[in-house]
């Protein structure tokens, strides 16, 4: 019994997979089949369902993949540095040319790998209340929002280019302080 079969897209399977290397951590199975299946051309897995489960001996689960060729992408890593008194979490977010968010980590160090060369942002968000996300202000709770710093310098990435101890410099960033809402007019004008 195969519990672990690479075919094509016409489901005839690849004669030139011998072996498979294995590895369970959890919930997470990590299959590489050796030798690596050529990036240019989509395949199927197919595995047998007694090796997530015994009571589904009977069940075939298939999953369409494209393998991913290294070399056709950059890394990003590196840092953020803060110049402001600022002391809570922060949130570092990697925004492509397309504005689409690719990265995000909830530290002041960053790894991103498999990133398609081309140009790329970074916002990083002053997290006060570390929930995760950028919260915007309060007029009645008089609440600023959560401070956001975007790098105005774009990053380039290559393919086959690792960009390491890339250092983001954050400026002129204030503390927090509450809104004076003697100063702010909220209210609907009379149209008449």
């Amino acid at each position: 019994l195969q519990w672990i079969i690479l075919t094509d897209t016409a489901l005839a399977p690849r004669r030139d997979t011998l072996e498979y290397t294995f590895e369970r951590d959890g919930f997470r199975m990590y299959i590489q089949p050796i030798p690596p299946p050529d990036t240019a051309l989509p395949y199927v897995l197919r595995i047998n369902g007694s090796l997530a489960d015994t009571s589904k001996s009977d069940t075939t689960f298939r999953y369409a993949l494209n393998w991913f060729n290294e070399a056709d992408y950059g890394t990003l890593s590196g840092s953020v540095r803060l110049d402001s008194p600022f002391t809570g979490p922060i949130i570092f977010e990697l925004y492509n040319e397309q504005k689409k968010r690719v990265g995000y980590a909830q530290d002041t160090t960053f790894a991103f790998t498999r990133l398609l060369p081309g140009s790329y942002n970074v916002k990083v968000i002053m997290d006060r209340d570390g929930n995760g996300v950028w919260t915007p202000g309060s007029i009645t709770g008089r609440i600023r929002p959560e401070q956001i710093f975007i790098d105005p310098t774009p990053i380039q990435i290559r393919a086959n280019w690792d960009f390491e101890d890339q250092v983001i410099q954050v400026r002129d960033i204030l503390p927090a302080a509450p809104v004076d809402t003697a100063q702010v007019e909220v209210g609907i004008e009379d149209e008449n």
